[in-house]
């Protein structure tokens, strides 16, 4: 039997597309209730997420932040912490051997620098270490007998 997709899946999806592509929607989404709007959140792909968190008002902050009265007494729960969740689950989905060793303030600026440096490395061919050889040969630094740059003790030969 085919899995019929519901009404919210469908909404959701429809908004995805709509926060890649377009701005008519963001002051509605903001008006969204709270598990809606976590539900959008947390399925958005990084453009459409960096979007929604960047355009959103001061007054949701404000309503929904880190200080409010009804998140201290376990009420709701800030639709701005939902974000740092949703920058955490695409960093760990999309590098799940690095996720385990960082343990960022930021995730969502770590998402970011992990995907530019990992774009340049790609463009680059190479891993920062054969940069940082590279910069050292060009510079002059590394000589034939000098040692080796990672503690081994070991003596460079041409």
């Amino acid at each position: 039997m085919v899995n019929v997709p519901s009404l919210v899946s469908l909404s959701i999806d429809a908004l995805k597309r709509e926060l890649i592509h377009g701005d008519d929607l963001l002051p509605h989404v903001y008006e969204l209730p709270l598990e809606l709007f976590n539900s959008v959140v947390e399925c958005l792909p990084p453009l459409a997420l960096q979007k929604l968190q960047s355009e959103m008002p001061f007054k949701n902050y404000d309503d929904y932040g880190p200080f409010s009265d009804d998140l201290k007494m376990g009420r709701k729960r800030g639709r701005y912490g939902n974000f740092d969740t949703a920058w955490k689950a695409l960093f760990k989905f999309r590098w799940p051997d690095l996720a385990e060793c960082v343990k960022p303030v930021d995730w969502q600026q770590i998402y970011w620098e992990t995907h530019v440096q990992k774009n340049v490395q790609k463009l680059m061919g190479s891993t920062p270490l054969d940069l940082a050889k590279f910069n050292m040969v060009k510079s002059g630094e590394m000589s034939r007998n000098a040692p080796c740059s990672c503690g081994s003790k070991k003596r460079y030969k041409r």
